[in-house]
């Protein structure tokens, strides 16, 4: 068939009417579902489904088309219809179009006013939620000290509301970033994206408490409920269930029977017991130190030594120790065994509690690296309470640690939506953001997270750090500027380190270092060992090579010694690998770098594993193994992984790249286009 032919039969065929007819149609209907199905919470992947449906529909509608006419009389082959039949059938095809246009068009623009609709009202309303944020009750005690009791009132109540399936109750976090701030109650409901607010205030005198609670409406300040408690001390709890039954009452919310049950729970009749776990939880979700979470330990292994029973402190010990494992700032069999024990007897006492499945989850996650396990229980408390942001942000992370970082963060953005407030929460968004080098994207979350923590020295650093990624060391000096300068937490350390580094500024750094290890340190034991290896490489980079080699011997001694207290500290290994290097054990350093990298693959870990690799690439440079430590950086340069990912910026300004530079593999890697990171 001649090309002409072809085409004026596909015309008379009416292919072309139907491939338009179907286009408009199909694009309606993909308006149409987008709109309508997520009313009816239906899930993402059933419109992705239908939308996709539609999609290969089209080229079995033309063949149809082709071959087939629907007429008056039925169905018939095409080639069966007379020219005059077909004639009184062709504006048919104009009419199905433009309605199908105009029906678009009206699910375009409904689209568009109901979206607009949504952005200026609460997330909780959009889905007919009742929301409520409680903010920390005042300390109004004459011993300003029990601040901790105060705090934990606001927590048991956040607890306890959370567990009405009807009321969105924003996290803990979020709310006590207004402690102590003197807010208008319209601005911190507009901020935390909520109808309603709990506040009130803690009095305890001797055994006597004087608890107030009132609630408000966030858009006019309206009081809805309000009441004043004078118990003893021992009614804490009957005081917490009534003060969250007459909030469900007062905003109208069932209470399912399931619900009611769990409100009337008392955690511990043991009086002191609970004293020293309220100290502990305080210790351990406020802001200090890591060091500061040892002491959490003890209260929390106080709180159960008094009450064997108190399941809640078991729960709240094992996902503090899983923590503390977690972190690498002890991994000692002692500490696993700590979080393995306190879950199992948590589970033992209450095993459906909601703690009590957040402490298991942890302890997989954290201690066995059971990924899959701990995703199944963090969902299972999503589903049985909703407000949980903790389980939704720590799906996002094993998300990632799985190597799903698209996931991640979705997962991210939705923890947000429930713990808007939360500086951490954010900062962790953006440092994944950062991981999959999408740094614009990064600084504008971390900017979110200063804005409620104005210049905490670990947001600094992580901005600056994003800058210094980018190579531009001017805006990251600017950052770093209004850290002070005497700030001990390690990403403050490494930041301010790598901006003397990048400037070639030896003299500076080796100043800089020297004066951190010339303080006391109650951090992990051997932070000061990673600070004194940056050190022996600046003091190495500045031509000091005698003074290098006794600093790398230092840490080489220091690093074996830890070594043996924890073999399966990655990072500890990586240390000495390195330091070996420095020392010129070239057989040594290569051994144990390539032993980390086999202990951080291991553990299947998508995050951490390639930051060990490109700890090995610096190792294989010292050593001068140039071809093994470009082939590395060539694949490194693709992917994310923390603590932060290189980039040619970092590649070309890092002195600790500089036994490469004239290597032609290298000056491609450093001049060509920017290789694009892939993940999924």
């Amino acid at each position: 068939m001649k090309a002409d032919n072809f085409f004026t039969e596909l015309k008379r065929r009416n292919v072309y009417k139907v491939a338009v007819a179907y286009i408009v149609a199909g694009w309606a209907l993909s308006q149409g579902i987008a709109q309508v199905l997520p009313v009816f919470d239906v899930p993402n992947w059933v419109i992705r489904f239908v939308v996709l449906l539609i999609i290969i529909g089209l080229p079995v509608a033309l063949v149809l088309a082709w071959m087939f006419e629907l007429t008056p009389h039925g169905i018939k082959r095409t080639a069966d219809i007379d020219l005059a039949e077909e004639r009184s059938r062709s504006h048919a095809w104009v009419y199905i179009v433009v309605v199908g246009a105009v029906a678009s068009i009206g699910l375009f623009l409904a689209g568009r006013y109901t979206a607009g609709t949504k952005t200026a009202s609460p997330s909780a309303n959009e889905r007919g939620t009742k929301s409520i944020a409680v903010l920390p009750f005042v300390n109004m005690s004459a011993d300003k000290n029990d601040e901790y009791l105060s705090d934990g009132v606001s927590e048991e109540l956040i607890n306890a509301l959370s567990k009405i399936t009807e009321l969105q109750v924003k996290a803990r976090t979020s709310s006590f970033a207004f402690k102590g701030k003197n807010e208008d109650i319209q601005k911190i409901g507009a901020l935390l994206h909520v109808t309603h607010l709990l506040e009130g205030s803690v009095a305890k005198a001797g055994n006597k408490l004087r608890i107030t609670a009132q609630l408000v409406q966030s858009a006019d300040g309206n009081h809805l409920w309000s009441d004043t408690y004078d118990r003893e001390m021992q009614d804490i709890f009957a005081v917490r269930t009534d003060v969250a039954q007459q909030v469900a009452a007062a905003l109208k919310v069932r209470l399912l029977g399931k619900e009611k049950d769990r409100l009337d729970q008392k955690p511990t009749e043991n009086l002191e017991a609970y004293d020293a776990y309220l100290r502990g939880l305080d210790l351990s979700t406020g802001p200090g130190p890591t060091s500061q979470v040892l002491v959490a330990v003890d209260f929390l292994n106080d709180a159960v030594r008094r009450d064997p029973g108190f399941a809640l402190a078991w729960a709240k010990l094992a996902e503090v120790n899983a923590t503390l494992y977690f972190t690498q700032f002890d991994v000692t069999p002692a500490r696993k065994d700590a979080a393995r024990l306190a879950a199992e007897t948590a589970t033992k006492l209450r095993p459906d509690a909601p703690a009590t499945l957040l402490a298991n989850a942890f302890y997989r996650y954290h201690v066995l690296r059971d990924y899959e396990g701990a995703r199944v229980l963090f969902e299972k408390i999503r589903q049985e309470i909703p407000s949980n942001s903790e389980a939704v942000r720590a799906l996002a992370l094993i998300a990632r640690r799985q190597g799903h970082w698209s996931e991640s963060l979705q997962l991210f953005e939705q923890a947000v939506q429930l713990n808007p407030r939360d500086a951490q929460l954010l900062a962790e968004w953006g440092g994944t953001l950062q991981l999959t080098r999408q740094f614009p994207a990064a600084i504008q979350i971390l900017d979110r997270a200063l804005e409620v923590m104005p210049n905490v020295p670990e947001l600094l650093a992580s901005k600056a750090a994003i800058y210094q990624a980018e190579g531009n060391l001017p805006a990251a000096a600017k950052v770093l500027e209004k850290m002070d300068y005497d700030s001990s937490a390690e990403p403050c350390l490494m930041a301010r380190l790598s901006q003397f580094l990048f400037e070639r500024r030896y003299r500076d750094a080796i100043e800089f270092t020297q004066k951190i290890l010339s303080k006391p340190t109650t951090k992990r034991m051997f932070t000061s060992s990673y600070v004194r290896l940056s050190l022996a490489v600046t003091q190495d980079l500045a031509g000091e090579k005698d003074e290098a080699k006794a600093t790398y011997a230092r840490v080489r001694d220091e690093m074996e010694k830890f070594v043996r207290e924890q073999p399966n500290n990655v990072f500890i290994v990586a240390g000495l690998a390195s330091a070996y290097a420095g020392l010129g054990n070239k057989e040594a350093a290569l051994r144990e770098g390539e032993r980390s990298l086999a202990m951080a693959s291991s553990i299947d870990d998508a995050v951490v594993a390639p930051g060990v690799e490109e700890f090995l690439a610096r190792t294989e440079t010292q050593v001068g193994e140039a071809d093994r430590a470009i082939s590395r950086l060539e694949h490194l340069l693709t992917i994310p992984y923390t603590p932060g990912p290189i980039t040619q910026a970092l590649l070309r300004l890092d002195p600790s790249w500089d036994p490469l530079r004239n290597h032609p593999r290298f000056q491609k890697l450093v001049s060509g286009p920017a290789p694009k990171t892939i993940y999924k």
